[in-house]
């Protein structure tokens, strides 16, 4: 089965896990091999997705979007794995630039929480920390 996009996540973690654990979870999640990865990503060995798995080489940032279309992935939460492994100080330089991005998973339940909330602004309370907690509870 090849998960839909935007399924694909990160495995339960407090914060980004680094792109080989990211990797190893994904592709074990698609039905694609890591052939047909390889070869939609314009590379003539599969080899390469090896090494980005196993950290020998970085996943260049021109291939992210397609890898992440291909893993079934939300490619700006792949992009802000991608950073976070390899390029810290620019997702802290352009994090502090342009925003923190957001996935497009986490933009619905932000859309979300504005509509139950009549776009009353919620303060993040006690209260609402131990619902928050309670529903992303894994």
């Amino acid at each position: 089965m090849v998960a839909r996009p935007g399924t694909v996540t990160k495995p339960a973690s407090g914060s980004l896990v680094p792109i080989t654990t990211y990797l190893e979870h994904a592709l074990r999640l698609t039905d694609r091999t890591q052939t047909e990865i390889a070869k939609e990503l314009g590379y003539m060995r599969p080899n390469i997705v090896t090494m980005w798995k196993t950290g020998a080489t970085p996943v260049p940032l021109n291939k992210v979007e397609k890898l992440a279309e291909l893993l079934g992935a939300d490619p700006k939460f792949l992009m802000r794995v991608v950073l976070k492994s390899y390029y810290p100080e620019l997702l802290d330089f352009l994090s502090r630039g342009f925003g923190e991005p957001i996935s497009d998973n986490e933009q619905e339940i932000l859309e979300f929480i504005r509509q139950r909330s009549n776009n009353s602004d919620p303060r993040l309370d006690e209260d609402m920390k131990t619902v928050l907690e309670t529903a992303f509870a894994s």
